[in-house]
């Protein structure tokens, strides 16, 4: 099972350009998030600083220059989906790893709701465009055309995603044949190795798993102290 049963969360955002000032850059990221009624999607606000934000684009030139000038006027919220797909690490020449991963039908539908969502939003707070992670499309001017666009240019191809959150490859059960870890974390086959990090869930969390992490290897370091 080492390796295998890789989630990594994959990500959509939408960037969307303002007549008013937004100063997207004040506060904290990821202050604000919509949630999602079925536990597929989680939206989150994020922002980024010039020289990230400006390889969102598909604009180059002038038209680039004078679309980062309204840099305060632009807002940006992502979604995180919470994956079914696996993916697997192998070991690659020199020891390096090498990943493959691909997005399953279920994963396309939900990055079609998440832009979906995303755009919707960001009309009716008043954007005047968006720029979603499409190579197919370089901005919408109208909820009318954003759900074209949504019906018939979101394919696995067309995807500028980004991926967090890698988990699943040390995955923990009871069973050595279908686990790594034990639910003290510590790995079947051997003595005083443990595992306390992300690899370890045997499913995709859906949600940023910080906290989580935390509390499991809080957990394991307890127990290896009792041991």
């Amino acid at each position: 099972q080492l390796g295998k049963n890789l989630s990594i969360h994959p990500t959509g955002k939408i960037v969307g350009l303002f007549d008013e000032t937004v100063d997207g850059f004040r506060g904290v990221p990821q202050a604000s998030y919509l949630p999602d009624d079925v536990g597929e999607l989680t939206y989150e606000s994020v922002f980024f600083p010039p020289w990230l934000l400006a390889t969102s684009f598909h604009h180059s030139g002038d038209e680039l220059y004078h679309l980062m000038q309204g840099y305060r006027n632009l807002a940006i919220f992502g979604f995180l989906v919470h994956d079914e797909s696996r993916g697997r690490v192998y070991e690659g020449p020199g020891g390096r790893p090498v990943v493959f991963y691909n997005l399953g039908k279920r994963e396309i539908e939900l990055f079609r709701k998440g832009f979906s969502v995303l755009g919707s939003v960001f009309f009716a707070a008043g954007a005047r465009r968006i720029f979603p992670t499409l190579k197919t499309v370089s901005h919408i001017d109208s909820v009318g055309e954003l759900e074209r666009v949504v019906a018939s240019k979101v394919k696995r191809t067309s995807l500028e995603s980004a991926a967090f959150h890698p988990l699943g490859t040390c995955r923990m059960g009871v069973r050595p044949l279908d686990s790594v870890v034990d639910p003290d974390l510590k790995v079947h086959e051997l003595e005083n190795l443990w595992v306390a990090d992300g690899s370890i869930f045997p499913t995709s969390l859906g949600v940023n798993p910080q906290i989580t992490i935390m509390a499991f290897a809080t957990r394991c370091s307890e127990k290896i102290h009792s041991a």
